[in-house]
């Protein structure tokens, strides 16, 4: 700090989350206030979730005022950081975890080539950038459930836990992902799928919620479900020459749809 007399110091305290107890507090003068809790003291190692408060004030001072707080996950460089509590249980039952704990060795995963689970509960997919062989994702809600989407029904069935509830979905480090299919996941909000140049079908059917998608890097897709939208005004198709299956269906708010460039279309609905 500039101005006055005296020395100061910028003082530290690592706290797990919800607790009192101190992890460690430094002292140092002329430490700088961090930008992003990434500038952490490198002493620090233990993994979970703190809470870092970061006091500025004379070394003499008792009562320092607090400078910023800052919430922090330490993650063992090994392992991948799971937080959604179905998703890693949906790793030990088909045995590459063994403790519900928010982690999961990475050496585990990366191997993987196919999720299929529609038993419900996912929030989140943090930790999928690391599942590098991919393939095939499916979170679909309601996969018995063809002729007729019963959306209040599903929205119970959240709000019990029963099915999956992904409000952000970016697949964009799955480069191998062949195969995705989040369909009647109603709170998603958005979906990242720039660069999955293998991705060949693309389930987004129900997902209401859903402003916008964007293929243009998708050169491969060949099944391509967006009905029962009602937030999706417009859709760049003209990079998907390979499209062949194409679904709109009760996507009440579209303005308009150019597939003047998908010559291999035969199923338009």
């Amino acid at each position: 700090p500039s101005g006055g007399s005296g020395a100061y110091a910028y003082r530290w305290e690592f706290k797990p989350s919800g607790s009192d107890t101190i992890i460690q507090i430094d002292n140092n003068s002329g430490l700088l206030i961090p930008s992003s809790a990434s500038e952490i003291p490198p002493s620090v190692s233990t993994t979970g979730s703190y809470t870092v408060y970061i006091y500025e004030g004379s070394l003499n001072n008792p009562c320092p005022s607090l400078k910023k707080e800052i919430s922090i996950t330490l993650v063992d460089s090994n392992s991948t950081y799971i937080p959604d509590n179905n998703f890693e249980q949906y790793l030990i039952d088909n045995g590459y975890d063994d403790i519900l704990d928010d982690y999961v060795l990475t050496d585990n995963i990366v191997g993987i080539e196919e999720i299929n689970y529609t038993h419900g509960g996912i929030k989140s997919l943090e930790g999928v950038q690391d599942f590098t062989e991919l393939k095939r994702l499916v979170l679909f809600n309601y996969p018995d459930f063809v002729t007729d989407v019963n959306f209040a029904d599903l929205q119970s069935r959240i709000d019990a836990g029963l099915k999956n509830d992904i409000q952000v979905a970016d697949l964009s480090n799955n480069k191998k992902l062949v195969y995705v299919s989040l369909g009647r996941n109603i709170s998603l909000e958005s979906i990242n799928v720039n660069g999955l140049t293998e991705l060949i079908g693309l389930v987004l059917e129900g997902c209401i919620n859903l402003p916008s998608v964007d293929l243009g890097t998708n050169t491969k897709l060949q099944w391509l479900d967006l009905g029962f939208n009602n937030k999706i005004t417009e859709v760049d198709l003209t990079n998907l020459q390979e499209l062949g299956h194409l679904s709109f269906r009760a996507t009440s708010n579209l303005n308009s749809l150019d597939i003047s460039n998908n010559d291999k279309i035969v199923d338009l609905d």
